[in-house]
């Protein structure tokens, strides 16, 4: 195991910037777990960026944010209103 000197805290977090996943970290910087905790939190950022990217496929570049933007705020976004105002089914049924 690696002594925790600053030569080799920046040595890990120059290697840590440059990796994808916490498995192709060498095995000495594992022990610092805030580099473990800061790739972790990185995968989980791109994650939910692509989960976001997904979601609004399809849609025009305007759309897609006037979309994304309702989302953060707990709005409906103009498509989803349209869906609801001309959902064929029973008009008793819709929610609001």
């Amino acid at each position: 195991m690696m002594d925790e000197s600053n030569n080799d805290r920046k040595w890990c977090e120059t290697i840590a910037n440059k990796v994808n996943r916490a498995a192709e970290l060498p095995v000495e910087c594992r022990s610092f777990s805030n580099l473990l905790a800061n790739i972790q939190r990185r995968d989980s950022k791109n994650d939910t960026k692509a989960q976001m990217a997904k979601a609004f496929e399809g849609m025009s570049a305007g759309e897609m944010e006037a979309a994304m933007s309702a989302r953060k705020q707990g709005h409906l976004n103009p498509a989803q209103i349209q869906r609801r105002m001309t959902h064929c089914g029973k008009k008793d049924n819709r929610i609001w």
